[in-house]
């Protein structure tokens, strides 16, 4: 019997590690394949971490490039460095330089948070792998492995050229340093690991590593060139890229990092998504590309809008991407949220000139993502981590005098209904200050200022029993701005996610409203319509507020269809997220991947 038992669990413990997932079984989640041809290409890349440089992989198909990593894409000017600044090259004594395209078994994949190619011959094999070590460094490693049964005479090269009148490569210490002509306080340092006799060659614009002499390898021994790349500013001490020298050192370690980091989510991922955990890693892929973190002008922690256009953020898309971040990183959530009202307001842009919070000449935003949601989120962050207090002490003061400054400004006939740039009452307007002061006074509470928060409860009170007497009307069964200067109801068609989100809409309006509009619903087929940004927005507001009022089943509809919606649509789409902003079709997007992945992770 003890012996069945034994055999048992060695059974179910062969069985677990089957199933279980790693990185390598998430291969291309992120379309990375390019080698630019002029510095001004629009083509994929991938990055990771927070740097501001990304690399990319040969098409398939594209044999004259393989063994080459095309770039890297310089973020911060939006060009092409180089078309490749790694590309290995394999010399056998006797046959000249190997022809990669003949190799029996070729496979070029991005995996997550790594650029992998593999060359396998009948007596040796290339790998070559790229990752990301930290904000500033990327690492790259090539290797050929003698799998024959004799010893190989072996030469390993690594070539690279950078594009002309973009920089100037010269010979350093261990490597090469490009000054790049458009970004004064900032270079490119490669650094080589030396193994052996090692010899360069280089100009301005390219240069050859390899070594001196061919190498006799015996079977299963291996030739090895590492190398770095760091993005260097003037600003940077010692002990901010030292981590670059540690990574040639140690070059293994950076690789086991980023498979520990991914497997970790993708174990979660896949109890929790099933079928769809793919699309969960990818979702968190495309957020961490866009993620960047300090260079000279942006010293704060922030995610872009995608990874070519990395100077649009969005205040409204920052409390989004914070909010994904709190479910994967609390102190990142936090830092960000911080990072960016500090910045913000340390600009005074919206305490003085009000450029940013109400835009200019007093007009006020006429879209709802133009919202503060700052509170919300501060205080969803605060409530996943209790000792997070710093959060709410930074930023209350802020947060109380911008929600008074609506009233004091946009409240004319001082009835606690606050009025758009088109002088209506708007209810989505006002279901989203109402989250905002009950927020604020939620935090008041927390940090014991106990007379603020009592005078919040009488405008919080006075607002909830009104709200639906205000702006529903039960004869149509919408939810109306107000026009009450000639005292006219106007539909508003896009506000009932924001008001179930909020909490406000009275139960008997909810469920007339429901049994009204979401009677066998199906999601609109029109593509442009559904992958408008603000419409995606609102598939988060909805499902959140359906989950408050207890519609659990519609809730987990309307959210199958959504994920499966974004899934096949994305395939489609060249395996790329996508979103419609004012016509214009923005791929690669960080805003569908973060209300996608909130979806799935959230409800």
């Amino acid at each position: 019997m003890k012996k069945l038992l034994l055999i048992l669990l060695a059974l179910a413990l062969i069985a677990s590690s089957i199933v279980a997932q790693s990185v390598y079984d998430y291969s291309d989640l992120i379309n990375s394949s390019f080698i630019p041809k002029t510095k001004n290409d629009r083509g994929n890349f991938y990055s990771h971490k927070g740097v501001w440089f990304g690399f990319s992989l040969p098409e398939k198909s594209d044999s004259k490039n393989y063994g080459a990593f095309g770039g890297p894409y310089n973020i911060y000017t939006q060009q092409w460095l180089a078309p490749k600044l790694f590309q290995a090259e394999v010399q056998i004594k006797g046959q000249g330089t190997i022809n990669l395209a003949k190799a029996i078994k070729i496979d070029i994949s991005q995996y997550p948070g790594l650029l992998k190619q593999d060359y396998q011959f009948d007596n040796f094999n290339l790998t070559q792998k790229l990752t990301f070590v930290n904000e500033k460094t990327s690492l790259y490693v090539s290797e050929v492995i003698n799998t024959a049964n004799q010893n190989l005479d072996i030469n390993l090269f690594c070539k690279g050229s950078i594009f002309e009148n973009i920089g100037k490569g010269k010979e350093t210490q261990n490597g090469w340093i490009i000054e790049l002509i458009n970004e004064s306080d900032g270079v490119f340092l490669l650094q080589f690991r030396v193994e052996g006799k090692m010899e360069m060659e280089y100009n301005e614009t390219e240069y050859t590593l390899n070594f001196s002499d061919f190498q006799t390898l015996k079977p299963n021994d291996t030739l090895r060139i590492v190398s770095t790349l760091t993005h260097v500013f003037m600003y940077d001490t010692t002990e901010e890229i030292k981590s670059a020298v540690e990574a040639l050192n140690d070059f293994v370690k950076p690789f086991e990092q980023n498979e520990i980091f991914w497997d970790f989510f993708i174990a979660n991922f896949e109890k929790k998504e099933n079928n769809y955990s793919k699309l969960a890693i990818k979702c968190l892929e495309t957020i961490w590309m866009n993620y960047k973190s300090k260079s000279p002008q942006f010293s704060n922690v922030f995610v872009t809008s995608n990874n070519h256009d990395c100077f649009n953020v969005k205040l409204m898309d920052i409390f989004i991407y914070s909010m994904c971040f709190n479910f994967l990183d609390k102190k990142l959530a936090s830092n960000q949220t911080i990072s960016f009202m500090n910045w913000f307001w340390n600009k005074k842009s919206m305490r003085l000139n009000n450029e940013f919070y109400f835009r200019q000449n007093d007009s006020l935003p006429h879209t709802f993502a133009d919202f503060n949601l700052g509170p919300w989120l501060a205080w969803n962050i605060y409530n996943a981590d209790k000792s997070n207090v710093t959060i709410l002490d930074e930023l209350i003061a802020e947060f109380e005098d911008l929600n008074e400054n609506w009233y004091l400004k946009y409240d004319e006939n001082k009835n606690l209904w606050c009025e758009n740039d088109e002088k209506l009452e708007s209810v989505i307007l006002n279901a989203f200050l109402f989250s905002e002061k009950l927020s604020i006074k939620n935090i008041l509470s927390e940090l014991g200022f106990k007379e603020k928060a009592e005078n919040k409860i009488n405008e919080i009170n006075y607002i909830r029993q009104n709200f639906d007497l205000y702006f529903y009307d039960n004869f149509s069964g919408e939810y109306c701005d107000i026009d009450y200067v000639n005292s006219k109801l106007i539909p508003n068609k896009k506000a009932f996610p924001y008001v179930i989100w909020s909490g406000l809409g009275a139960y008997t309006s909810i469920e007339q409203y429901i049994n009204k509009n979401f009677n066998n619903y199906k999601i609109p087929e029109d593509n442009n319509l559904f992958f408008e940004k603000e419409n995606l927005y609102s598939y988060y507001f909805l499902l959140s507020g359906l989950h408050l009022y207890k519609y659990q089943d519609l809730a987990t509809n309307i959210k199958n269809q959504y994920i499966e919606k974004i899934n096949s649509e994305v395939i489609k789409n060249n395996n790329k997220f996508f979103i419609y902003d004012k016509g214009e079709k923005i791929e690669n997007t960080t805003v569908e991947a973060a209300i996608t992945l909130m979806i799935m992770l959230y409800f």
